[in-house]
């Protein structure tokens, strides 16, 4: 049966360790620790100038990934922690007004995984208690809260089929043991940018809502009312076996680009919701094996300040789609909206009453060039069927 699910989890990620504990192991260096106020991480952490260098413990490597963080972070100025190659175990992690970039040494080489046993965290409503926190742990695996950053060449893989110890959200019953998200972003205004990374879950047939341990494996979000400003960009990135993508929701004054991404057995690798004053560009991406490749629409509770799109400029262009529906816009569209849908090669399965491009009725204006079927429910947009 098609699936037109018009539902996206809007949730968030959490911090656990504090960098400041005392190590009996040899100290870094004095000025990395004047850096730190005095806090001391591991040997497997280190400084050269701007550059934190964290290598895998084989262990748990939760302290001495915070610990890179923090000490970035209270740089006050743009720093660069680079993993080494190798695979780290971490429970949640969170950074706070970071600038600068972390780094792996490829994404077939770095890996960032869960622990062996399940994350601790807020049992209900999580995201009514504030930021994430280690009073408030989110079902997430890492939490950017506002920054200007950048992360790359590197994999973040949860295979677990019930990686936390349960939650529930909106009433949602029984407690849900899947994560949120692999990384979001919250806060007020973040520049956040991801490339040739992978976003790696698993089909987990215990899940109720998606059937997967993954909800959302990169989410950029206004929470708690407040849209969120900047910049937000997944670029040459896959998507394997989560049931969403990328994923904006809730943005002001913002820019979104999504380009050269693929995807496999990812119900919607793009979502979008809720937009004002927004550029968004899809473009040159490659998803396949989903429900629907790329779905803007609106995700916004009653009385809420942005519901759909206003003022805002969006282009789908150039990508190859392979889903049972190729594009689904079925946002609600305001005033100042600007569509275009062109240039895409789609193949969509007809047979479940799939469509190349289908507009909902909130829909005006909008331009699609496409061969294949478009479901047109709006008012005044132009299709273009190309034979």
């Amino acid at each position: 049966m098609k699936h037109k699910a018009k539902f996206v989890l809007s949730l968030a990620a959490v911090t656990v360790v504090a960098c400041g504990s005392s190590v009996t192991d040899p100290t870094p260096s004095t000025s990395f620790r004047a850096d730190l106020r005095g806090a001391v991480c591991s040997p497997s952490v280190s400084r050269d100038g701007d550059v934190v260098q964290v290598l895998p413990t084989g262990a748990d490597d939760t302290a001495n990934l915070q610990c890179a963080i923090d000490a970035a972070v209270a740089a006050r100025h743009p720093m660069s922690i680079r993993l080494a190659a190798g695979t780290f175990h971490t429970a949640q992690l969170v950074a706070k007004g970071f600038v600068g970039q972390i780094a792996g040494s490829g994404k077939d080489s770095t890996v960032l995984t869960n622990l062996s046993t399940p994350m601790f965290v807020t049992p209900v409503d999580f995201y009514l208690h504030g930021e994430p926190s280690a009073t408030n742990p989110w079902p997430s695996l890492i939490a950017f809260v506002d920054g200007d950053f950048q992360v790359s060449d590197l994999t973040i893989q949860v295979l677990d089929e019930a990686p936390t110890t349960g939650w529930s959200i909106f009433g949602i019953m029984p407690p849900i043991r899947a994560l949120a998200h692999e990384i979001v972003i919250v806060g007020a205004s973040a520049r956040a940018g991801f490339q040739r990374m992978a976003f790696v879950g698993k089909v987990a047939p215990s899940d109720q809502l998606f059937g997967m341990n993954i909800y959302n494996a990169v989410f950029f979000e206004g929470i708690l009312g407040p849209p969120i400003a900047g910049a937000f960009e997944v670029r040459d990135s896959a998507f394997i076996e989560v049931a969403a993508g990328a994923v904006a929701v809730n943005l002001k004054d913002a820019r979104v680009s999504f380009l050269g991404n693929t995807s496999q057995r990812t119900t919607w690798p793009v979502q979008i919701a809720d937009l004002d004053r927004t550029d968004v560009v899809v473009a040159g991406n490659r998803f396949q094996q989903g429900a629907a490749g790329i779905q803007i629409l609106d995700a916004c509770a009653p009385g809420e300040p942005v519901c759909g799109l206003r003022e805002t400029r969006l282009l789908i262009a150039g990508n190859h789609l392979r889903e049972i529906d190729g594009v689904e816009v079925i946002a609600t569209f305001r005033e100042g909206v600007r569509c275009a849908v062109v240039g895409n090669q789609i193949q969509y399965d007809a047979a479940v009453g799939g469509v190349a491009v289908w507009l909902g009725p909130g829909t005006k204006d909008c331009l699609v060039v496409t061969r294949g079927a478009v479901k047109d429910e709006g008012v005044g947009n132009r299709v273009i069927a190309i034979p």
